[in-house]
């Protein structure tokens, strides 16, 4: 009777712990240093409140089609590319772009386009200088390209300034493409 109590208890334990386990976000991959890729993206972790509602009645409008369709309902993806300038004594500035597309591998069914930048002690944002945006919903790929204005100010000599860029593409077949440069 007590070897039943003890094997009940580890069950019961076991089973809490099953229930209480946080839900699993889409795995991030790092692709390379600073490029991050998430298949099969859940718009709530990613897109702002209004632009996850739209994903979410896209991805039920295509399943609520006939059973061809429901297989190639949307997936979606989220790349982000993080861009770094910096100098030799270690002193850096970050920001980085994202691309998140939905496709059914026929088109793009829904593309959203953002930036953003990390703070930095000593090296200045000036400003977004260059956004080029292509493709989109019913094309056969999503693209942004982005460039930032970056600022080392050295008292008693001139700045330095750098002009990072990145220009990624999400493809209707759910494959992606980028390339950056700049710093």
């Amino acid at each position: 009777m007590r070897h039943r109590s003890i094997r009940l208890a580890a069950l019961l334990a076991l089973a809490a712990l099953t229930l209480a386990a946080p839900a699993v976000a889409s795995p991030q991959v790092e692709v390379e240093p600073g490029v991050f890729l998430t298949p099969d993206a859940d718009p709530d972790q990613f897109l702002p409140p209004s632009e996850a509602v739209k994903v979410k009645k896209l991805k039920e409008k295509d399943a609520g089609l006939d059973a061809t369709r429901v297989a190639m309902a949307s997936s979606c993806s989220n790349l982000v590319i993080q861009n770094t300038v910096g100098n030799s004594w270690g002193a850096y500035g970050t920001h980085h772009t994202q691309l998140y597309w939905c496709f059914n591998y026929a088109t793009v069914t829904y593309c959203f386009r953002d930036r953003a930048v990390e703070g930095s002690r000593i090296w200045v944002f000036e400003g977004w200088i260059g956004w080029l945006t292509g493709g989109g919903a019913g094309a056969q790929y999503c693209r942004v390209k982005s460039q930032a204005h970056w600022k080392l100010p050295r008292p008693g000599l001139p700045d330095v300034h750098k002009y990072p860029w990145e220009d990624l593409y999400g493809y209707a077949s759910g494959a992606y493409n980028y390339s950056r440069g700049g710093t």
